[in-house]
């Protein structure tokens, strides 16, 4: 494989990790360079994102053939909490971030679901029950 090819196939499985806050002025860099990001979502940017700023990002994102990847929010989420609000919330920030993944034609999420074995090492099964 010659080397121009390597270095396009490897291109086309980089993504680079970046706060979605930051995008707005990195926004041009990625698309320049042609850079894959992986957007990390945190709880703020999902309650403060419109579905019109977030379609004009897909259009974007699209336009320049960019593949996307999204790093969603996990910070004091836990989809096999005992409370049952702290679920409730959870798949509610999971929901929008498929969402938001969807508008802009994402080719995957990496979820952190919350499983520590420090806490659940006793009862796994009730981790994975709830």
């Amino acid at each position: 494989m010659t080397g121009l090819l390597q270095e396009e196939v490897l291109l086309t499985d980089l993504y680079i990790h970046l706060p979605f806050a930051s995008l707005k002025s990195r926004l041009p860099d990625f698309l320049d360079k042609h850079w894959q990001p992986e957007l990390a979502l945190q709880t703020r940017d999902l309650d403060h994102m419109s579905t019109g700023e977030i379609s004009i990002l897909g259009s974007q994102l699209a336009a320049a053939r960019l593949g996307v990847s999204i790093h969603a929010p996990f910070f004091d989420l836990n989809p096999a909490s005992s409370d049952p609000d702290i679920r409730a919330i959870t798949n509610r920030r999971f929901h929008q971030t498929i969402d938001f993944a969807a508008a802009v034609n994402a080719r995957c999420i990496v979820f952190h679901p919350g499983y520590d074995p420090w806490r659940y090492a006793r009862t796994p099964d009730a981790w994975l029950n709830y």
